[in-house]
């Protein structure tokens, strides 16, 4: 009862942070926005009373002027835009020597830079389900940010950069990039985009294509979306090709012959040490729960002050996230041993429910077995390791969807097939 109070007094106190910046941002305060974008700096509130205001960093608008007048006047494209920048040694905000073209494109999308700061452009909500596997191993959003109609947005008035008409003409130029792009643009489709990770940062393997001289396309799975602060993991590229050849290769044995995973599995039976720990767990776990309410219940009554409560109840939930997560695996295993039996003939079923041939289906089909049986695909240097969703098949009831939704409609000679 004490926990679910607070748990309701923590509710209230962020309904009242939300609308006291709703109404910030109504009467026209920039103290909503965070922080000042590029060619601006914040200046606080003073102490005589006057509200925090956005003033004009001139040595940073300059560069910002450069920026659409090079694309609304030159209509010249970002890729141009930042090897202007490298060339005069003009670095970011943060100080570093090569800007994104995710960067520039912001800045010159801005409306702050007309004069106009936005407010309320997302919102906060549940989180979004994730194709890709996560790059931090143990780390899960707790939410997910979504765009607002412009019609929701709330405009405050700032000192202006450039002029709306200069605004507008880079506005235009930008959507003519992107068809320019579009037009020239090859479509390649990647079979296992969003399963590939690297093992060792464990960021994405993003799908890339090359052109040599001759105009040959050479399309890989690479290790690019590792920031560019941390330390280079060493991993290689992926030749696309080859690689789904062989994931295609496992999984169809995995079908025609599902035995196989009973004696990988069994390989990874539960020990006495791992039930000790789920009970152990159990306990933590109960203990963290009742320590996150009391806290809550301190800060609704004000024993204690905000930062304290932010620093302490941010630790205390990580650990509680960390103890559920370990729970979550050592369940998951249980169950996946205590249904293996039913697995095989699950997955065996699921392989009769396809109507083809497996070297029949097309891409589509095939991206569909793929994404039902494995989970991610992780590679290291010199060896790749596939993680398969086995938990999927111990619910027969969820096979019999997931078969509609990857066969093919019945045409005439299915039948004979079968």
């Amino acid at each position: 009862m004490q926990g679910a109070v607070a748990e309701y007094e923590r509710a209230k106190m962020m309904e009242r942070y939300r609308r006291g910046k709703l109404h910030a941002a109504r009467r026209g305060s920039v103290s909503v926005i965070g922080k000042a974008s590029y060619g601006y700096r914040y200046i606080k509130k003073g102490t005589t009373g006057e509200e925090g205001k956005l003033e004009i960093n001139e040595e940073e608008a300059k560069v910002v002027r450069e920026l659409f007048m090079w694309v609304g006047k030159e209509r010249i494209r970002t890729i141009e835009v930042i090897c202007r920048l490298k060339e005069r040694s003009i670095r970011t905000q943060t100080g570093k020597e090569r800007w994104n073209r995710s960067t520039i494109s912001q800045i010159l999308k801005n409306p702050v830079y007309k004069g106009q700061a936005v407010y309320g452009r997302t919102k906060v909500g549940q989180v979004k389900p994730e194709i890709r596997p996560q790059r931090n191993a143990g780390r899960q959003k707790s939410c997910s940010r979504y765009s607002q109609d412009k019609e929701n947005w709330i405009y405050i008035a700032v000192p202006r950069i450039v002029d709306e008409e200069l605004f507008n003409a880079v506005q235009e130029q930008l959507a003519e990039n992107r068809k320019r792009v579009k037009r020239q643009e090859r479509k390649v489709a990647y079979l296992l985009q969003g399963l590939t990770v690297c093992q060792r940062c464990r960021y994405a393997y993003c799908g890339a294509s090359t052109i040599n001289r001759r105009g040959t396309y050479y399309h890989s799975y690479y290790c690019c979306t590792a920031p560019s602060y941390k330390e280079a993991c060493g991993n290689r590229p992926v030749q696309a090709d080859a690689l789904e050849t062989i994931i295609w290769k496992k999984v169809k044995g995995i079908l025609k012959k599902p035995e196989r995973l009973i004696n990988e599995y069994q390989r990874h039976q539960l020990g006495s040490k791992e039930l000790l720990l789920e009970e152990g767990l159990e306990r933590e776990e109960s203990k963290l729960k009742r320590g996150i309410s009391g806290l809550i219940d301190s800060y609704a009554r004000g024993y204690i002050n905000q930062e304290e409560f932010e620093l302490r109840i941010k630790g205390m939930k990580q650990r509680l996230k960390e103890k559920e997560e370990e729970k979550k695996r050592i369940k998951d295993k249980k169950e996946v041993q205590e249904e293996l039996t039913n697995i095989i003939g699950n997955i065996k079923e699921f392989y009769s429910g396809i109507k083809l041939e497996l070297d029949q289906l097309d891409w589509l089909e095939k991206r569909s077995v793929i994404r039902k049986l494995i989970e991610r695909v992780e590679i290291n240097v010199d060896n790749i390791t596939i993680v398969f969703r086995i938990k999927e098949f111990v619910t027969k009831n969820k096979q019999n969807q997931d078969i509609q939704a990857i066969r093919r409609p019945a045409a005439k000679g299915d039948d004979k097939m079968m």
